[in-house]
């Protein structure tokens, strides 16, 4: 349970910071079922298998992906779960079921390429791969339990080399990718740290610069005019007060920078 409350977690803050990819494809797959079914429809009627409830299903279940704004309050906390479920079953589910119900062929191996693509740019790679799993698992024992004589395209079992590459490939390029411009957002973010902190020390340092400059000003005020005469110069006490006030006050401003720098 650790383990999937740990998958699970991932996901979620996998799509926290791209919260429109799971809308963006919901509006792909509320177009694109029941129009590649229409395709279908126009190009190739006698088709083995009629997928149009599964599309519509598919359609259906997309839809509410895209009005995320509409949900109600109490139920919005389920909408990565249900996003996680609808995935599966929009994907590796439905396209791998529908093509292994029409015998597979060219379209059958392009929707499963498709689920792997799709999947490997939606999710991380350990949810991607336990999708693939679930959904390839669910669609196979769909088509052996409702098939009197299933049959699994040899093309398929051809094509899974290719597939098993696909996985890797396109997850280290993604990772690759991934990795990088995280490495330019954490740098953007100490770039920022670093002017927030140069900013506050400067404005931090003005204060008891200023104080030292006004208390070295009001000294030399308070000093008599300077003279090449080699006598001595008398100072009024209340002169000599000023003097020792200005000089503590500069004390505390040169104590109160160092502990900014410190």
């Amino acid at each position: 349970m650790n383990a999937i409350r740990a998958l699970f977690e991932h996901y979620t803050k996998y799509h926290q910071h791209g919260p429109l990819m799971l809308r963006y494809a919901g509006y792909l797959s509320v177009i694109g079922f029941p129009a590649l079914y229409v395709l279908r429809q126009l190009t190739n009627p006698a088709a083995s298998y009629d997928d149009f409830w599964i599309r519509l299903t598919a359609a259906i279940l997309c839809l509410f992906l895209v009005l995320k704004d509409w949900w109600p309050k109490q139920l919005a906390r389920f909408y990565y779960p249900y996003s996680y479920a609808v995935l599966i079953y929009t994907l590796p589910f439905a396209l791998v079921f529908m093509a292994l119900k029409n015998g597979g062929g060219v379209a059958g191996v392009g929707n499963m390429m498709l689920a792997v693509f799709f999947l490997i740019l939606i999710a991380d790679w350990c949810n991607m791969l336990v999708m693939l799993g679930l959904g390839f698992g669910a669609a196979v024992l769909a088509y052996v339990t409702t098939d009197s004589n299933p049959v699994i395209p040899m093309d398929y079992l051809a094509r899974l080399p290719l597939m098993v590459l696909v996985v890797i490939g396109g997850s280290l390029f993604k990772g690759l990718a991934e990795g990088i411009v995280e490495q330019q957002v954490r740098q953007a973010s100490m770039n920022q740290a670093y002017a927030a902190l140069a900013g506050s020390i400067a404005h931090e340092m003005r204060n008891p610069l200023g104080q030292f400059k006004s208390s070295l000003s009001l000294m030399i005020d308070a000093l008599p005019a300077p003279t090449l005469a080699s006598q001595d110069q008398m100072l009024r006490a209340v002169r000599v007060d000023q003097l020792y006030r200005q000089v503590a006050l500069s004390e505390v401003a040169v104590r109160r920078g160092l502990q900014v720098i410190a």
